[in-house]
């Protein structure tokens, strides 16, 4: 079974080919390719699959870590509640839940 390189929903058998279920989109294998490079084609975009869902599973997992409520003690006003902020390639900050002051921990 494939599956659609548009919406990634199934698609069903046309014969020479094939055609989403759910967009419409349509893939036909060339007849003058070989065995070997429809595998091939088809290898490549099951491991295409296979890294968006790890990526999805990462992504899921990254939300879940800066989404959660950390009990420190804000540096600024002394509140406990804070959230962990990670961006791009950065050390991770502190952010206060109440003032929204940021900061980094002494590691």
């Amino acid at each position: 079974m494939e599956h659609c390189d548009e919406c990634g929903s199934m698609m069903s058998s046309t014969g020479d080919g094939w055609t989403c279920r759910n967009c419409g989109f349509n893939f036909s294998e060339d007849s003058g390719a070989s065995e070997e490079t429809i595998d091939t084609i088809r290898s490549e975009k099951s491991e295409r699959r296979s890294t968006q869902s790890e990526l999805s599973k990462v992504r899921n997992k990254l939300s879940l870590v800066t989404s959660t409520i950390i009990p420190l003690s804000c540096p600024s006003c002394n509140e406990v509640g804070a959230t962990l902020d990670i961006e791009n390639n950065t050390s991770p900050k502190f952010v206060c839940e109440k003032c929204g002051y940021r900061w980094e921990t002494d590691s």
